[in-house]
């Protein structure tokens, strides 16, 4: 008797849940103050478990009133994915694909949140934006100057790089 793998589900299971609780609206407000707290508390998450998850947020339509809440975050969510990239680059020689497919994520975020919210990136020069803004040209620099990335890894990078120039312009 040959055992089959499971296979990954196509649809994540934060989408699941969450898709036919969005058609209630007494579950929004409810759902929406608790993936803010999350975002919030992401020093206990895995690297790029914020990132990832907001990007998911914003990739759904059902899910926008949580857009909102990414909004309030989205320097603390960019934070995230700096972070996450800033690591990796450091302490790997050559991602595994993985990690490579996170960091493509991580950078598909910061393209998003800069292209979605260019303002919270704007706000407060020299502030926390600021700096966060400074450590998301550092990253995705690191990541275009490394040999180590795949193409889609590098596009990824130059199109967040194109975005984060339109931010600072």
């Amino acid at each position: 008797m040959q055992i089959e793998k499971p296979r990954r589900s196509q649809n994540p299971l934060h989408k699941t849940f969450l898709s036919p609780l969005a058609k209630t609206t007494p579950f929004r407000s409810i759902l929406a103050t608790s993936f803010g707290t999350l975002l919030h508390n992401n020093h206990a998450f895995p690297r790029f478990a914020v990132s990832r998850a907001a990007l998911s947020v914003l990739g759904m339509p059902k899910l926008d009133y949580l857009a909102a809440v990414v909004e309030n975050c989205a320097v603390l969510v960019a934070s995230d994915a700096v972070n996450g990239l800033t690591g990796v680059v450091s302490e790997t020689e050559r991602p595994s694909p993985v990690v490579m497919e996170q960091c493509q994520e991580a950078l598909s975020c910061l393209y998003y949140l800069l292209q979605k919210f260019p303002s919270k990136f704007r706000e407060n020069e020299g502030g926390e934006s600021g700096v966060v803004m400074e450590g998301i040209v550092s990253a995705v620099l690191s990541v275009l100057s490394s040999t180590a990335f795949s193409r889609d890894c590098l596009v990824a990078a130059g199109v967040a790089l194109c975005a984060a120039f339109q931010v600072c312009e």
